[in-house]
């Protein structure tokens, strides 16, 4: 992806790759105890109901959305943006170059703009994190098919 979306050179390529040597174990192992910290935070019964409830309000609302202005969009849009170009750390935007990481990343923001491909997303994304806490459900995979 950093190849077609980003036109990263080999060299800058290689970079990263050593970088991710260097640093996957002691990030790998930070993110691991936040991840774990944040889930025992939140896995308390109301909490999980908590979510459920905020996640079927998103997906399955009561009352339809009332239309937003097309300037609203707009402007929702471009601080989506925004935000999303400020995200990632500096040495990765140096080492790929300012203009190209706006390019790649504009790219992969437009993308992710459709609504149906995003609703997919979710509930693919949802049907992993049941199966992960109730294995049970998976079953044998040929009842299902």
């Amino acid at each position: 992806m950093a190849v077609h979306v980003y036109n990263v050179t080999r060299w800058q390529l290689l970079s990263l790759f050593c970088l991710k040597y260097i640093f996957q174990n002691t990030l790998q192992s930070f993110v691991h105890h936040f991840i774990e910290y944040k889930v025992s935070l939140m896995s308390s019964e109301t909490e999980i109901v908590n979510l459920i409830g905020l996640l079927q309000h998103e997906l399955f609302p009561e009352k339809p959305h009332t239309p937003r202005s097309s300037s609203e969009v707009l402007r929702r849009k471009t601080d989506a943006l925004t935000t999303l170009l400020r995200y990632p750390p500096e040495l990765f935007v140096e080492l790929v170059g300012v203009d190209r990481f706006k390019e790649g990343t504009s790219i992969l923001f437009e993308a992710l703009q459709c609504s149906e491909v995003n609703k997919q997303l979710l509930f693919s994304l949802f049907d992993v994190i049941v199966l992960e806490l109730f294995p049970e459900l998976a079953g044998d995979g040929d009842a299902d098919h």
